[in-house]
C-alpha cells in the first residue's frame, strides 16, 4: 500500500514539472512596446485593457505618444490565428504631431514558438512627408531568443536596413534562425522622423520555416514506408 502511494506521488510531482515546464509556452502572452525618443517603454499584452482586440493571438493598440506621434491602430497577430513560428505586425499608421527630431520604437513579441528553420521577413509601406521635410528614415528587424522571454533579442535574424522617406517601398531579409528548443521572437520597428507631418503606414511580417533536412527526413520515412507497403502486397 505505501509503495502505491509512493508510486502515486512520484507520477504526481513528475507530471507537476512537465506542465510547468510547459508553462511558458502554454501561457504565452504576445505583448506590444511602443519608446518614444528611447524613453520608458510602454507595454500592451494581449487581454490588457489597452488592447482593442478580444482574439486571443491579436494585439490591437492606438494612442498618442509623448505628445509626438499618434499611432492609429498597430495590430500585432500570432498564434494561434497564425499557424506555426509566424508574427504579424501589420496596420501601423503614424504620425508625427511635433516638429525637430524624434524617434519611435515599436516592438512585438512572443514566446512558446517551436518551428525550427530559417528566418524570412518581408517590409513595406510608405513613408512620406506632407511638409516636404526631408531626414526621416524607417527600419525593420527581427531576433529570437533562446530564453523563451519577451523581448530576448540575444539572436539577430536581419534587417531591412535604413529605407528614406521617398514614398512607396518594399522589400525582403532573413537570416538564420533556431535550430531547437522553444524560442521566442521579436519584431522591431524603428522610425527616426525630422519634424511634424511625417506619416508612415506598413506591414511587417516574419515567419520561421522548418528546416530542409526535417523535410528530407519526412520524404525518407514516406519513402521507405511507400516501398515496405509495395514489398508486403507483392507477398501476398
Amino acid at each position: 500500500m505505501k509503495l502505491r502511494n509512493l508510486r502515486h506521488y512520484i507520477l504526481t510531482l513528475i507530471g507537476a514539472i512537465v506542465l510547468l515546464g510547459n508553462a511558458s509556452a502554454v501561457y504565452a502572452i504576445p505583448t506590444l512596446s511602443f519608446s518614444v525618443d528611447g524613453g520608458a517603454a510602454i507595454y500592451c499584452a494581449d487581454g490588457d485593457a489597452c488592447d482593442m482586440s478580444t482574439t486571443p493571438g491579436v494585439v490591437m493598440m492606438s494612442s498618442t505618444f509623448g505628445g509626438v506621434y499618434t499611432v492609429n491602430v498597430t495590430t500585432g497577430v500570432t498564434k494561434p490565428v497564425l499557424p506555426g513560428s509566424n508574427m504579424d505586425l501589420n496596420n501601423v499608421t503614424i504620425t508625427t504631431l511635433a516638429p525637430g527630431a524624434h524617434t519611435l520604437q515599436i516592438m512585438f513579441s512572443e514566446t512558446g514558438f517551436t518551428t525550427y528553420g530559417g528566418a524570412g521577413a518581408s517590409f513595406g509601406g510608405t513613408l512620406s512627408n506632407l511638409l516636404g521635410l526631408p531626414g526621416s528614415t524607417v527600419s525593420a528587424s527581427a531576433y529570437f531568443g533562446t530564453t523563451n522571454t519577451l523581448f530576448d533579442m540575444g539572436n539577430f535574424i536581419g534587417t531591412s536596413g535604413t529605407i528614406p522617406a521617398n514614398g512607396a517601398f518594399a522589400t525582403n531579409f532573413g537570416g538564420p534562425g533556431p535550430t531547437g528548443g522553444t524560442f521566442s521572437l521579436t519584431q522591431v520597428l524603428f522610425l527616426n522622423t525630422s519634424g511634424a507631418g511625417t506619416l508612415f503606414s506598413g506591414d511587417f511580417s516574419l515567419a520561421v520555416n522548418p528546416e530542409p533536412a526535417s523535410i528530407v527526413l519526412l520524404g525518407t520515412v514516406l519513402l521507405f514506408t511507400t516501398a515496405a507497403l509495395g514489398r508486403k502486397r507483392r507477398r501476398s
